[in-house]
């Protein structure tokens, strides 16, 4: 008997997430820390000046090379100070969520 969600639930889309929760070799899961710039316009920061994380920032190229390596993800989040500080944020994502 299937709950009432399945059924509307593409059988591939299943087949994905079956994958990415069995196969243990590969990343299900990416958290990916884009900036560690910040606008300062939030009540918390993440990061403290002169943070350890540095401020060096990926370029697209190395985007590109990490995404080469991963398989298909269940979770993409994009995080950092404010990653919307990135201009290239929207091609950025399309590297990542083509080879997903």
């Amino acid at each position: 008997m299937r709950g009432p969600g399945l059924t509307k639930v593409p059988w591939r889309v299943l087949a994905r997430v079956a994958e990415g929760l069995l196969c243990f070799r590969r990343v299900g899961f990416l958290v990916v820390f884009v900036t560690s710039r910040c606008n300062l316009r939030c009540s918390f920061r993440f990061l403290s000046p002169g943070s350890p994380l540095g401020r060096k920032e990926l370029t697209l190229a190395e985007f590109r090379q990490v995404a080469a390596k991963l398989g298909p993800l269940l979770q993409l989040s994009l995080t950092g100070g404010e990653p919307f500080l990135r201009e290239d944020l929207p091609e950025l994502a399309g590297i990542l969520l083509a080879r997903t």
